[in-house]
């Protein structure tokens, strides 16, 4: 998904990104990080988020397949205005 109108976002980007997520109807979200806004969003609408991946899309679908990542059972990063 394009994530582009977030990315300039002053806050709340990660609540976007998540609401975005959860419209698409998608299962789960791989991702490099996730912070605890988005974490809570994405959770709270049955979403499971998948950390760590990294390289193109293609390649962290193959991450995902291949048990690479592991499920997060919390945020991997702090919120910005902690």
């Amino acid at each position: 998904m394009d994530n582009a109108g977030g990315v300039e976002a002053v806050q709340g980007a990660g609540v976007q990104a998540a609401e975005a997520v959860s419209r698409s109807g998608a299962e789960c979200l791989v991702t490099g990080h996730c912070g605890p806004k988005a974490y809570r969003a994405l959770t709270a609408a049955g979403i499971a988020v998948y950390t760590g991946a990294s390289g193109t899309i293609s390649e962290a679908v193959e991450q995902l397949r291949a048990g690479a990542l592991e499920r997060a059972n919390g945020p991997t990063v702090a919120g910005h205005w902690a």
